[in-house]
């Protein structure tokens, strides 16, 4: 599509690092408005939770619907991703998963809210980011890879289609989504937070699917084909490092433009609201 748009004329890596940055920049401002957080949901102060809850539900029902439309009007071939792989590591996610509940809760946030508090001033942040942003990249491109690799394929599942099809509702994937929606849709309207902060929830959704939108579909290639990407701080921060630190040898890439917009635009945001503040660990 990028003759269509007449972005012919630009190198590919520039459109996506300037798209990712420009996505990041919403993602920052909204989170750090928001204070957008998972832990915050279910591992934060009780009279938070279900406020945060609702924030972090209004992100993901406008991205799974905004998703769904991508898909079922041919925008975005999400076939090609990793989220309906023929293969699915079960064994992996679940593994991985606990790991990364237990890490967000003794880091006090996951990637993207470290990144928000990073910006923010928050010392103690940056560093468990700059770890999780090593360790991130050894697993993905370094001594870890191999040992991820087995771990995915010891414990993979034939699901061609994702988690739906591993149910049995490969045929009934719009109907599976649409019954998360609703619940979503529900969690939402129970949560009693403020219609501000759902809004911007379900700006960092949108943003999401922009971003599907962006690498899927406007700057798509034919003739250097990538797979669809969106807002991702795992794999965005450990490329975001490697690149910090060897950027000759490297082309900027649209993870990279995510964290740094993400890091601007949560900058800004605290700046212009006040709440900038430096803090550094305590004894």
């Amino acid at each position: 599509m990028i003759e269509a748009w007449g972005l012919e004329d630009y190198l590919l890596p520039t459109l996506l690092l300037i798209a990712g940055a420009a996505l990041g920049l919403v993602f920052g401002v909204a989170a750090q408005i928001s204070r957008f957080c998972l832990r915050r949901a279910v591992a934060g102060a009780p009279e938070e939770r279900a406020s945060a809850g609702g924030v972090w539900a209004a992100a993901l029902l406008s991205a799974i619907i905004g998703a769904q439309l991508l898909s079922a009007g041919g925008y975005v071939a999400f076939d090609e991703t990793r989220f309906t792989a023929a293969s699915l590591p079960l064994g992996a996610i679940l593994i991985g998963g606990l790991m990364f509940g237990v890490g967000m809760v003794l880091t006090r946030g996951c990637a993207s809210r470290l990144v928000v508090l990073g910006a923010s001033g928050n010392l103690r942040a940056l560093i468990v980011l700059l770890v999780f942003a090593a360790f991130a990249y050894a697993t993905l491109r370094g001594v870890f890879a191999p040992s991820a690799a087995w771990l995915r394929e010891a414990g993979a599942v034939e699901a061609g289609g994702g988690l739906p099809a591993l149910f049995g509702l490969g045929a009934y994937a719009l109907w599976f989504a649409g019954a998360i929606a609703i619940g979503l849709a529900v969690i939402v309207a129970r949560s009693g937070a403020r219609l501000q902060d759902i809004a911007l929830g379900a700006v960092i959704g949108l943003a999401i699917v922009a971003g599907w939108a962006a690498t899927g579909f406007v700057l798509f290639d034919e003739f250097d084909p990538r797979p669809a990407d969106s807002l991702a701080f795992t794999s965005g921060g450990a490329d975001a490092l490697f690149y910090f630190m060897a950027s000759t040898a490297l082309e900027p890439s649209f993870g990279v433009g995510v964290v740094a917009g993400a890091l601007v635009g949560a900058h800004l945001s605290a700046r212009l609201r006040g709440e900038l503040a430096l803090e550094s660990f305590s004894a």
